[in-house]
């Protein structure tokens, strides 16, 4: 793919230029700390010999003055040997080139890690973008031929009804002027028993409907009668009602002798 080779083209040119800073950084490293190899460079040194040699030649020694020194503390030691000359330090800031190229080395260390760790990160942001398109030509190419498959369905369903409607039309165009008014009576008789079909129905449905209500009726009529109160039983009628009625009246009128007189008549039987 186009955009791995360029992303390939990019990580080659930062590892180039990182590889050169880090080159001229080591270089500059190691060429400073060369002072730091010698001791003659960053270090006193003292030149003694044997009070018994010739102090000529090989019979010289050198040595670095703070440990020639330290060794002086032993009274036969310093008995035993003649100081010839001190030679100062070749360069005395040797110390500073050691630092420097402490410095130079470490600068190097950090720009390797610095790309290193943002290659690594680079190239795992590239594999989700790569991976996140694949899934995105997926979805499209699966979208389109998802499209293509409906658009083919509906194509050949339009073709098949074009086809269908067209052999009607040459059909009815090769019929009769007879075979044309059959189909026309023919037509009108299907409304008609379609027509008559449907009366047929709804009058089945208000057939059913009726004969559920007058059930419904009845059904209700006899759970009233269930219902119906015992003490409505015990009640008196409306004769006997009127019949209290008067008998009352009688009582109250004038002290009620009219009801005595009709209370003290015997009954008559006629055999």
């Amino acid at each position: 793919m186009q955009e791995i080779a360029e992303f390939n083209t990019k990580l080659t040119k930062q590892r180039k230029s990182s590889t050169l800073l880090v080159g001229v950084l080591l270089a500059c490293g190691f060429t400073a700390s060369i002072p730091m190899f010698s001791d003659s460079i960053k270090h006193t040194e003292t030149l003694y010999c044997n009070t018994q040699s010739s102090c000529k030649g090989f019979n010289i020694k050198r040595g670095i003055s703070f440990l020639v020194d330290r060794e002086r503390r032993n009274q036969l030691f310093d008995d035993s040997i003649k100081v010839l000359k001190v030679l100062p330090p070749e360069d005395d800031k040797a110390v500073v080139w050691g630092l420097v190229s402490s410095i130079f080395l470490l600068t190097a260390y950090g720009v390797s890690k610095a790309l290193t760790d943002h290659q690594e990160k680079s190239i795992h942001s590239q594999f989700k973008l790569l991976k996140i398109k694949a899934l995105e030509n997926d979805l499209l190419e699966q979208t389109h031929i998802d499209l293509f498959g409906f658009t083919k369905s509906n194509q050949a369903e339009i073709t098949k009804q074009a086809i269908a409607r067209h052999t009607q039309e040459t059909i009815q165009a090769m019929k009769s002027e007879g075979e044309v008014q059959l189909d026309h009576l023919n037509g009108q008789l299907q409304g008609t028993l379609s027509i008559k079909t449907h009366q047929l129905q709804v009058s089945e449905l208000d057939k059913e409907t009726a004969k559920n209500e007058l059930e419904t009726a009845e059904i209700k009529r006899k759970l009233d009668k269930l219902n119906k109160p015992v003490q409505d039983a015990k009640q008196p009628s409306a004769n006997e009602e009127l019949k209290t009625v008067l008998i009352d009246a009688l009582k109250g009128h004038e002290d009620g002798y009219l009801w005595k007189i009709i209370s003290s008549l015997k009954p008559l039987w006629l055999s």
